[in-house]
Formats: structure tokens, C-alpha cells, sequence
């Protein structure tokens, strides 16, 4: 049954979709919560409604970044010095939230 849902969501089903985001919203807040706090290298999400929803990845992904941007953060670490833009520094950060994976272990 939770499968037809996801199914739902995926193909745009607003009612579902309002559903899905709650969950993807609590999820990218411990996840927002466990870079704050331990900073880690890595956070792997793992579970049915995971393997089985781009759409909740995608929207926990995306909550996530949200929520960091406004973070401080070492910008030399994100920036470079490129050629043929008058040696001014171009600052390219990925997300956030890049270094979120999915693991299945079936």
C-alpha cells in the first residue's frame, strides 16, 4: 500500500505530495541537525520509503540545503582564483547536502 503512495507522489499527486513532504521535511531536519552538530563526511539514509521515492530524496536533499545556506562557513576552502576573469576568485560550492547517500542493504 505505502508503495502505490510513493507511486502517487512521484507521478505529482498534490494530497500524497503534502504527505511525503512533511516526512521529507523531518527527515532534512536530523539531518540538518547531525551536520550542525558532529559535522560528518557522510550521511547515509537507508529504508523503504527511501529506496522506493526520488521524490522524497530529492526534497530531503533540497530542505536541506535550504536550511545550511545561511550557515557560516570557511569560504576558502570553496573558492578559487580563475584564469581570464581578472584573477578575481570564483567561489563554486556544491551543496550541502551532496555528501547525503541512500545504502540499500538488500
Amino acid at each position: 500500500m505505502l508503495k502505490a503512495y510513493l507511486q502517487l507522489a512521484e507521478k505529482g499527486d498534490s494530497a500524497v505530495r503534502e504527505i511525503i513532504d512533511e516526512y521529507a521535511e523531518i527527515i532534512a531536519d536530523l539531518c540538518t541537525t547531525l551536520i550542525k552538530t558532529l559535522n560528518p563526511s557522510l550521511i547515509i539514509l537507508n529504508g523503504f520509503v527511501i529506496d522506493n521515492s526520488p521524490y522524497v530524496m530529492k526534497k530531503i536533499i533540497a530542505e536541506v540545503n535550504s536550511r545550511m545556506k545561511d550557515i557560516p562557513f570557511d569560504a576558502e576552502n570553496c573558492c578559487e582564483r580563475t584564469e581570464g576573469d581578472g584573477g578575481h576568485q570564483r567561489c563554486h560550492c556544491s551543496g550541502i547536502a551532496d555528501n547525503i547517500r541512500i545504502a540499500s542493504y538488500s
